[in-house]
């Protein structure tokens, strides 16, 4: 939440609607909008789920529209955005308006979930809504918490952003940065931080969360005479149950005081003469602004491809879109060749020399195995390159395929398949796969 201190006869939170639509209008290339009656409510709100979250939201204007994105701040909500809202649909536009974590009806599909506010993540979590909603790309708008999230996206993920409105200015905050003083007046204005710090201020805020929101609306727009029922249409959104938590999580976590929600990163690395591990914590660090916490499994893994004990029926299971060369279901067959070629391939380039097998006649054994039971689905996806600007394709089937044959001297394969991936660009992910004898 950012404060206004200069006096204005408009109120901010009409301010928030007039700013956004002029701001979005020059974008947009539309006629600029005279000013909206006041408008008390949205025809609807929807939910969907989107990653983490069941996000509630309303939507207007037709749906084949180009859209646009309003996000909110604190101590706001998406009536912030009730006047501006119309106004953008009748000339066409998709509007979306998204509770943000932690307000109104959008809730968590996990108990065990991190309440977690910082910056970042409620970026992911309008572009996951983006994705649920098969949006490719939108006109960002916001103010405070909304704003600082469309800078975000418009930084991480410049091509799902058409255009930006950021009300306020750029505010993608830096925790080193915050570690400096300010004088004492502009510290001033920073005080529900320092409140926040404590648990005092948790508790104060949790038992009190609508008197200080008024206040906050108060202080920040000292000429906007709102009255009791637009204050209340609001503040029911301070009601969902991880509010507090995550407006406390968000402060703490600006002033260094709450740690950001860990990540792992798994990898599978060949190349074994020099330090990987180290490379690769240097070059995360160098990009990220994170501390690298650890390193677990970091030891040699040795995959003997010898036959093992009898397996007679195997069930593989293809995790992401996997694509083999010579054949769009997977027989048997064509499996162990894409599985040998790449095996052989990195023991070559990165181990003791290229496999030291009879292909052909290991081979002919494979096409013996037969396929008993196929549950497979192409998926489409594609990736976008930030270097070339252009999207590529990531296409490939997923799902599950059981076999029948005479398998033990197929299942190392198997097996090292599970940490090489199997096909096409597995560099991009593609290719994992699981197995198991049944």
């Amino acid at each position: 939440m950012s404060q206004i201190t200069t006096e204005t006869s408009i109120d901010r939170r009409r301010l928030f609607g007039i700013a956004a639509a002029t701001t979005a209008v020059a974008q947009l290339g539309l006629p600029r909008l005279a000013r909206a009656d006041t408008t008390t409510s949205f025809a609807s709100l929807k939910q969907v789920n989107a990653g983490l979250l069941n996000v509630g939201y309303a939507e207007a204007g037709p749906a084949a529209g180009p859209v646009v994105i309003l996000l909110h701040g604190w101590p706001y909500d998406i009536y912030s955005f009730v006047d501006v809202t119309p106004a953008l649909a009748s000339a066409g536009y998709r509007v979306v308006v998204p509770y943000l974590r932690g307000y109104g009806t959008t809730r968590f599909l996990s108990g065990g979930t991190v309440r977690n506010g910082q910056q970042s993540v409620v970026a992911v979590d309008i572009i996951a809504l983006m994705d649920a909603l098969k949006i490719e790309k939108a006109t960002l708008a916001g103010f405070d918490w909304g704003a600082r999230t469309a800078c975000i996206i418009a930084a991480l993920w410049p091509e799902r952003c058409k255009a930006l409105v950021s009300v306020s200015g750029y505010l993608i905050g830096s925790q080193q940065a915050g570690k400096a003083p300010l004088p004492p007046k502009a510290e001033l204005q920073w005080w529900y931080q320092y409140y926040f710090a404590t648990e005092r201020g948790r508790d104060g805020y949790d038992k009190y969360r609508k008197d200080f929101a008024k206040l906050i609306w108060q202080l920040a727009s000292p000429k906007w005479d709102f009255d009791d029922a637009t204050f209340e249409r609001s503040a029911a959104a301070f009601d969902n149950p991880d509010h507090v938590s995550i407006v406390v999580h968000n402060y703490r976590w600006r002033l260094s005081l709450a740690p950001g929600e860990p990540f792992e990163v798994g990898m599978n690395l060949f190349a074994v003469r020099e330090s990987p591990i180290e490379i690769f914590r240097d070059a995360l660090c160098a990009a990220l602004p994170v501390q690298f916490a650890g390193m677990e499994g970091a030891e040699l893994l040795r995959l003997p491809l010898a036959a093992g004990s009898a397996v007679e029926r195997a069930r593989v299971k293809f995790v992401t879109p996997t694509e083999l060369k010579g054949d769009v279901i997977p027989s048997f067959g064509v499996l162990f060749a894409r599985i040998r070629d790449r095996v052989s391939t990195l023991r070559e380039r990165f181990g003791g020399g290229p496999l030291d097998i009879d292909f052909k006649a290991m081979g002919d054994r494979a096409w013996r195995v037969r396929m008993i039971r196929e549950d497979l689905q192409q998926v489409e996806s594609e990736r976008f390159s930030r270097s070339s600007g252009q999207h590529h394709p990531l296409s490939g089937f997923t799902g599950v395929v059981e076999y029948e044959g005479d398998l033990a001297e197929f299942v190392p394969y198997l097996e090292a398949a599970r940490w090489t991936g199997v096909g096409r660009q597995t560099v991009w992910g593609k290719g994992e796969i699981a197995w198991e004898a049944i």
